[in-house]
């Protein structure tokens, strides 16, 4: 389901991309992020994490809401870029057991999406050029804390798994 989802996202955000001078529809945004946040949310559920799914889907949909006025083909194109490269990655290093450092590889990439994803996230509301720091990404989302607690939670039971 991942694969597939992001394909969708893939279609869209290329459709997107060949229309550089016309505004993204609202209708597209909303169907670009929902794939977005199923492909969250189907992660974690794959991953056999019981109702980390939904707690997901409440803090992409948090996210989203602040990003939408954001959210771009670039952006839509980076996000894609970032999921296929997670998938690449997950797919290698779960059939190749002997690789001893395959799983800080994958949580590499998680986490160097999550990052991508608050900053994308945090352009809403950042008027600047300059991509905004980490803590700063943090404090412009206005999500509480326990949402960020969560997604580091999330990133270390991957790692257990």
């Amino acid at each position: 389901m991942p694969t597939e989802l992001c394909t969708k996202m893939q279609i869209l955000a290329e459709s997107c991309a060949q229309r550089k001078n016309e505004p993204i529809s609202p209708e597209v945004k909303s169907e670009f992020i929902t794939h977005d946040i199923r492909f969250h949310a189907s992660l974690a559920f794959l991953s056999g994490m019981m109702f980390a799914d939904e707690a997901i889907s409440h803090i992409w949909q948090r996210m989203y809401d602040a990003a939408d006025r954001a959210l771009d083909a670039e952006k839509m194109q980076a996000a894609v870029r970032e999921h296929n490269k997670f998938l690449t990655t997950l797919a290698f290093y779960s059939s190749n057991d002997d690789e001893p450092k395959g799983m800080e590889k994958i949580l590499k990439v998680v986490e160097s999406h999550l990052l991508n994803a608050l900053s994308r996230a945090s352009e809403a509301g950042n008027s600047s050029s300059n991509p905004p720091a980490s803590n700063a990404v943090e404090n412009s989302l206005l999500l509480p804390s326990s949402a960020l607690e969560f997604i580091r939670w999330f990133a270390s039971q991957l790692a257990d798994r």
